[in-house]
Order: C-alpha cells, then sequence, then structure tokens
C-alpha cells in the first residue's frame, strides 16, 4: 500500500521534471536545431562570467531558444562564422562603454525567419526586420547576412556611457539556433581646451592671428592615433603642416598636466565659422577611421 505522503512526493517529483524539461527546450537545450540553423552541439553545463564586449566591430555570436526566450552563451555549442570574425558571445548581459555614438548591430544567420529584439538596461531599443520563413540560408557569416534583405538584422545607435545587452527572440520557426551582434564605436567623443590657459575663449574673426585647439589625451585617447591630415576646426583647417614629423613632434604637448599627451593644432582666426555659435567643434579621423569629435566655448568677435 502506498502512503499518501509518496503520492504527493511523486507528483511534485512529476512536475518538477517536466517543467524542467520545458526550460530545456526554450532556453537550455538548443541541440534540436540542428547545425543547418548554426548550432553544432548540445551546451556545455558551464556558465561563463558576465561578459564586457568589445566596440571594434567583432562579432559576438549567441544561442536562442524559441519565441519569447531571451539568447544565451554558446558555451562551445555554436558554429562559428565561416569568415572568422566572431567569437563566442559570453553571457548575458552583455556590458560595454561607448565613448561617443556606437551602432549596435542585431544579426540572424544561417536559416532565415528568425527575429529579435533588443534591450538595454531591459528598455526596448528595437526589433530586428520581420522576413519570410523560405527555407534558405545567407549562410554563417554575419557580414554576408546583414546585407541580405532576405535575412533578419537591424542597426541600433546608442550614445556615450555605459551599457547592458539583452536580447529576446520574438520568432524562431526553427526551434532555436545561432545569430550574432557587434558593436562599432561611430563617433568617439573627446575632451578639447579652446586656447589653453583662457577663458573666455575669444576668437577674432577679423585676425589673422590663429587660435591654438588642445584635443586632450587620455586614458580612452592616444592622441598619436589621429590622423592629422583630417583635422578641422569650425571649418577652419589646420595653419601648420603636421605632417611634417618635426612640426608634428612640436604640437605634442600635456597642457592639463595629468600625464597624457595632447595634440595641439592651430586655425586662423578668420577662416573659422564661429560667428553665432556658443561652441567650437573640432573634428577628425582616427587612423582606424573612427571619426573624432569634441567642442569647447567660444566666445566670437567682430562678426558682421
Amino acid at each position: 500500500m502506498v502512503c499518501t505522503s509518496m503520492i504527493r512526493k511523486l507528483t511534485l517529483t512529476t512536475i518538477i521534471a517536466a517543467a524542467f524539461v520545458a526550460v530545456t527546450l526554450t532556453s537550455g537545450n538548443f541541440a534540436y536545431a540542428g547545425a543547418d540553423n548554426g548550432i553544432a552541439s548540445e551546451r556545455s553545463d558551464s556558465v561563463t562570467a558576465l561578459a564586457a564586449v568589445t566596440t571594434d566591430g567583432l562579432w559576438h555570436e549567441f544561442l536562442f531558444g524559441g519565441p519569447g526566450s531571451f539568447a544565451q552563451d554558446c558555451a562551445g555549442g555554436c558554429v562559428p562564422s565561416s569568415g572568422g570574425n566572431s567569437v563566442d558571445a559570453g553571457n548575458p548581459p552583455w556590458t560595454f562603454n561607448c565613448l561617443g555614438v556606437c551602432d549596435v548591430t542585431v544579426s540572424d544567420a544561417f536559416l532565415n525567419g528568425d527575429q529579435f529584439l533588443l534591450f538595454d538596461f531591459a528598455v526596448p531599443l528595437g526589433a530586428t526586420s520581420a522576413v519570410v520563413v523560405n527555407g534558405a540560408s545567407c549562410g554563417s557569416d554575419p557580414a554576408i547576412c546583414v546585407p541580405d534583405v532576405l535575412s533578419s538584422s537591424g542597426v541600433f545607435p546608442v550614445l556615450q556611457g555605459a551599457h547592458s545587452l539583452t536580447i529576446q527572440t520574438i520568432a524562431s520557426p526553427f526551434g532555436g539556433g545561432a545569430a550574432y551582434f557587434n558593436i562599432v564605436t561611430v563617433v568617439q567623443f573627446a575632451d578639447v581646451d579652446i586656447k589653453p590657459g583662457s577663458d573666455p575663449n575669444s576668437i577674432n574673426t577679423k585676425s589673422k592671428g590663429v587660435v591654438p585647439v588642445a584635443i586632450l589625451g587620455s586614458a580612452t585617447l592616444d592622441v598619436t592615433d589621429i590622423d592629422v591630415s583630417t583635422l578641422q576646426f569650425a571649418g577652419a583647417s589646420p595653419k601648420h603642416d603636421l605632417s611634417d614629423p618635426l612640426v608634428y613632434a612640436a604640437h605634442l604637448q600635456d597642457v592639463n598636466l595629468d600625464g597624457f599627451v595632447d595634440l595641439v593644432s592651430h586655425y586662423p582666426q578668420k577662416d573659422t565659422t564661429v560667428c553665432g555659435q556658443a561652441t567650437g567643434e573640432i573634428t577628425a579621423n582616427l587612423l582606424d577611421g573612427t571619426a573624432l569629435s569634441g567642442s569647447d566655448s567660444v566666445r566670437p568677435l567682430h562678426c558682421p
């Protein structure tokens, strides 16, 4: 004869086991989706630490389950990109610090038809494009999948500061798979000091003199990474030829005495377009093509 407490125990065990299977099918074991949709094997039981992802355009690959489930780390269970341009994303949330303006791109890969919703600190940023399930595949390389209109993707701009990303599955016709995201710094902001040591920063638009502008180096900006041929301040080009190594070396200084080298360039005051402006902006590109921007207050003089 089976006692009532044993029956209750067995029933409870059955319920817990069923719940575990249900969770496993939606978020834990993605093997059933198959290699066709980016899954190489069952995920391992190990859990990776919180991941600080890069902002250099490297693709981060993640696993996803059925609709409503949240993406997880690959833990070695993803088919990697054939382009050799991806790494396992690690365990979410995926955190990073944007130094200016960054683009977060989320891309499906492998079989077409999946769709995702991107969150930043639990606030939705938007969904990737809705596409038709057609049995076709864009392959495993996200760089090829993003421009493919038959594959779901989306680009989401975020601004300077800390970010914490999670990704939820909206559509998952194959029950799960692997996909990617990357982050690219589109514009890096720089601290700038116009006329170092001067306040206010007066600019005489009738003067034949020059105005010095310092781009301040920091732990996140090495000023020697600036492409000096792209420097512009308020519409004016540098007075000196910074492509000359000796001239360039003379313009590397530490104007704020913080231990970081700063780049000081000079601009003809009469060539600037500061009239009517409260700030003057200096722009350039870094050697890797990333745009750089910074500004400081100005007081224009002798404007029309």
